[in-house]
């Protein structure tokens, strides 16, 4: 990006046409979580629940 900026490109197509990208499955995707609201926070430590205790921490 900052490559094009300082070439005086201005479109941020042109731009993204630089960018490297990385496909990724869609299962790798429902590791990220939108939060926007109280209830979303609420449903993504839901998801988090299961994972409790499995780094070896003691509570």
């Amino acid at each position: 990006m900052q490559q094009a900026v300082s070439a005086g490109e201005r479109r941020v197509g042109r731009a993204v046409e630089r960018l490297k990208v990385r496909y990724v499955e869609e299962a790798t995707l429902r590791s990220f979580v939108n939060i926007n609201s109280a209830a979303d926070l609420e449903a993504a430590c839901a998801l988090l629940k299961p994972l409790d205790g499995l780094d070896g921490a003691a509570d």
